[in-house]
């Protein structure tokens, strides 16, 4: 019975993560704040790493947080998104801060740009598109030679306070945190890429980021 009750919590919650980009849209802000008890930013904006000048590409921007970020860091940067409601969002979002807003509703397995056209590429917490062969070869294409295409996966979450160890339950019942699981680095080699991974070390908790560096 509990393994039952498990399998369907799993299933619910995936469901709903899900929808979170799409019908409720308007919640994922509180969401990802309350499901990491506040940590979301912090995991986010390991994403931003010294990128050579030039436009930066975002596969999924949802709400328009990365964006901001990136453009406040001093990169210029478009976003692209499948969902409507996360495109209106973000486009809000950058237009009340006086920043632009290049985005664009596309998918990462077809990217309506010429080829190396970004001097780097990130993903937080994408979902299973990321590794489609067809999003590969696209990022290998529009990515300038040796540019770098960072991912965001994987997370633990460390902290001993109650709080954190609820987050840290949640997220291993949806299968985000961990470790990225063996076979990603000589996958992406297969795609033009050099990879590595790499542990960011915050306060309660640790980041995995994955660096894919154009080889040619």
């Amino acid at each position: 019975m509990a393994k039952l009750l498990r399998r369907l919590l799993q299933k619910f919650l995936r469901v709903f993560f899900s929808n979170l980009y799409t019908r409720f849209a308007w919640l994922y802000d509180a969401v990802a704040w309350l499901s990491s008890m506040g940590q979301w930013r912090l995991w986010r904006q390991t994403a931003i790493i010294p990128f050579q000048p030039g436009f930066i590409l975002e596969l999924g921007h949802g709400p328009g947080h990365l964006q901001k970020e990136l453009q406040q860091s001093g990169y210029p940067s478009m976003g692209i998104d499948p969902s409507r409601q996360m495109n209106r969002l973000a486009q809000r979002r950058l237009a009340k801060e006086g920043l632009a807003h290049d985005l664009v509703r596309a998918k990462a397995q077809s990217l309506p740009f010429k080829d190396q056209s970004f001097h780097g590429i990130v993903s937080t917490f994408p979902s299973d598109y990321i590794l489609d062969p067809a999003t590969l070869s696209e990022v290998h294409r529009v990515l300038s030679k040796h540019a770098p295409f960072v991912m965001i996966g994987y997370i633990v979450i460390t902290g001993q306070a109650l709080p954190d160890r609820f987050a840290r339950w949640l997220y291993r019942i949806t299968g985000q945190s961990g470790s990225i699981p063996p076979g990603w680095q000589s996958y992406l080699d297969e795609y033009g890429f050099d990879t590595r991974l790499e542990e960011v070390t915050l306060e309660r908790s640790c980041v995995t980021r994955l660096l894919a560096m154009r080889k040619e």
